[in-house]
This record gives C-alpha cells, sequence and structure tokens, in this order.
C-alpha cells in the first residue's frame, strides 16, 4: 500500500513494500519508494529532486523510482542525483527505475548524455513497481 511521505516542491515521494526479488529489507520486504520530478526540473529544481533520490536512498529503498512522467523540461544537472542514486544504490544491490512515458526533452536528454545506457526504464510507475523494465530509454513509438 503507498503513501504519501512528501512534497518539497519538485516531486512528491511515496512508498510502498514490493515482495518482488531483490535485497530483503528488515521486515524481509522489497522496499520501493516513488520520487516525482517537478514538471521543470532546472538547476534548482533539480538540487531538489536530487536531495529527494537521496534521503529515500539514505533511508535503506531497496528500488527508488524516479517518476518523470509529468517533468515536460530537464537539463543535465538533473542527471547529478540520478546518477548518484544509480551508483548508491546498485553498490548495495539495490536499483534505480526512470518511469515515464518520458516527455521528448526528457528522453532526448538521456540519449545524448548516454545515461540511457546505465539505467532502467519503466512505461509507469506501476510497470516499475511490478520490474517490468528495459534497458534503454524507449523510442517515441513505443
Amino acid at each position: 500500500m503507498d503513501g504519501r511521505t512528501g512534497d518539497s516542491g519538485s516531486g512528491r515521494a511515496s512508498q510502498g513494500t514490493d515482495n518482488g526479488a531483490g535485497r530483503a529489507g528488515r521486515s524481509g520486504e522489497r522496499r520501493t519508494v516513488v520520487i516525482a520530478g517537478a514538471a521543470e526540473l532546472d538547476w534548482e529544481g533539480s538540487q531538489k529532486f536530487g536531495a529527494e533520490l537521496q534521503a529515500a536512498v539514505d533511508d535503506g529503498a531497496d528500488t527508488v523510482v524516479a517518476d518523470l512522467s509529468g517533468t515536460v523540461f530537464a537539463d543535465s544537472t538533473v542527471l547529478l542525483g540520478l546518477l548518484t542514486a544509480h551508483t548508491d544504490l546498485t553498490a548495495r544491490g539495490g536499483r534505480l527505475i526512470i518511469s515515464g512515458p518520458l516527455a521528448p526533452p526528457v528522453r532526448m536528454l538521456f540519449k545524448v548524455t548516454g545515461v540511457s545506457e546505465h539505467v532502467d526504464y519503466a512505461d509507469s510507475v506501476d510497470a516499475a513497481k511490478a520490474g517490468t523494465v528495459r534497458t534503454s530509454t524507449p523510442d517515441p513509438a513505443s
């Protein structure tokens, strides 16, 4: 069951448990946290979003879903928070999943910078929670 855990202006976070495969938490269940990005992730928004991602990592989430379905603009400053969370999670057997659908400018940011080859993507938050992911950004036709 999901519940809102906060909103710092850049997005909203919700927590849930997922009994799927992966690193077990204290209760033996996987812990998934969803962080939603703001509509525009410029430098200031990216700082807040990155802090929310890192808080979820620091709080012990096994999977963090970065929900960018409502994000229509993101500049390269958002990548630091995403890649830091990805690195920290994978180092302990966790996972970062970016969920969409992604707006064309956001999708292009991941492709142009090469990030699309290093993180997992899902078509929606529900797909991410179910573990239905791909290893590159979806093409506009998908």
